[in-house]
């Protein structure tokens, strides 16, 4: 069983924490799908974000998925808070970054996308609010790519535009999910009137996975084609060398997509193992900080984010770097330079 950790970030109203929702429902996590309007999500419970109708600061939620474990941690898109975003930014494996289907760059995208680069952060785009009125999928993918240098690949596409969106269509497969019962989308033939655009795009993903990987793309020059499979380790590996940003056709409130989100996830991103084989050959830790490693025994963790709680008092959620946090363990305090002893220990 792999384990992920996974941050939720984009600009205020993209939608993320709606999909956050929908992708709690469908991995089997929460029985009914709240929403942020209603004050009902399960992430945003923080009164202010429910008044606010937008998330404030960080939410943990855990959900398990094809025998993996995946914590999903939600950010604030306001850069009110983004000191908040870019702390949890820090401790994560991978990111799905969501923008809306609506027109615009918003500040937010490009202060993020930009620290993800910094970070070196493996990254998925999901495109949400595939419904709407306005929701134009192609031109946004064009608008982002153009600001993000080119290498974002579709992977999903909407199966339909704006408000007649009925689904989304899997490029891999090639494969259309109608979500008439959101419960039980119906897997059939791509429409014929959108066959040309998903064979369009799915040439334009399969030549990336090609060039991401040197053996598969002297195959792809000789054959002019790769198996399924192929084209996943050719999507993997662009992922996680930053060489292609994969992109997600999404709708949180009506959990559209949400099963092909999570199988990327799995798929494409960085478990916790290979992550920190990759910080260890890129990252320099200065003297006298912790290192994320498993070589260690010494207790080292890194507070990510604190809330409190009117029945349990102050929370620190952390992330351990190395060996093995124990309530009770005495634990030097760098930042204040005294010692301190966790209480009790929670998973969330």
């Amino acid at each position: 069983m792999a384990v992920y950790a996974i941050g939720l970030i984009g600009h205020s109203g993209s939608g993320k924490t709606s999909l956050a929702e929908a992708l709690l429902l469908r991995a089997g996590a929460i029985r009914k799908l709240g929403a942020v309007e209603s004050g009902t999500s399960t992430l945003d419970f923080d009164p202010v974000a429910k008044e606010r109708h937008s998330s404030v600061s960080v939410s943990v939620g855990h959900v398990s998925w094809s025998g993996h474990s995946i914590d999903f941690i939600d950010t604030p898109g306001s850069m009110n808070f983004i000191g908040a975003t870019t702390g949890a930014i820090r401790v994560v494996d991978g990111v799905v970054m969501v923008a809306s289907a609506e027109p615009g760059i918003q500040g937010e995208t490009e202060f993020l996308w930009e620290f993800l680069e910094q970070r070196r952060t493996p990254r998925v785009l999901a495109i949400s609010h595939i419904d709407r009125e306005q929701a134009d999928f192609d031109g946004r993918l064009a608008q982002l790519n153009e600001t993000f240098g080119n290498r974002l690949v579709a992977v999903t596409m909407p199966l339909g535009q704006g408000e007649a969106c009925k689904g989304v269509v899997d490029l891999l497969e090639m494969k259309a999910y109608d979500y008439a019962d959101p419960d039980k989308p119906k897997a059939g033939d791509v429409p014929a009137d959108l066959k040309a655009r998903a064979e369009e795009l799915r040439y334009r993903m399969v030549e990336s996975a090609a060039e991401a990987d040197d053996a598969l793309l002297e195959k792809y020059l000789e054959t002019e084609s790769l198996e399924p499979e192929e084209i996943r380790t050719g999507l993997r590996n662009g992922t996680r060398t930053g060489k292609l940003v994969p992109v997600f056709a999404a709708s949180g409130t009506r959990t559209v997509g949400a099963e092909r989100i999570l199988a990327g996830l799995v798929e494409l991103l960085p478990d916790a193992e290979a992550r920190r084989a990759q910080l260890a050959e890129v990252e320099k830790v200065p003297q006298g900080y912790a290192a994320d490693s498993l070589q260690s025994k010494d207790v080292a963790a890194l507070v990510f984010a604190t809330r409190v709680d009117q029945y349990a008092g102050k929370l620190s959620i952390v992330k351990v770097l190395s060996g093995e946090l124990v309530a009770g363990q005495e634990l030097h305090n760098p930042a204040k330079g005294n010692t301190e002893r966790p209480a009790h220990l929670f998973k969330l």
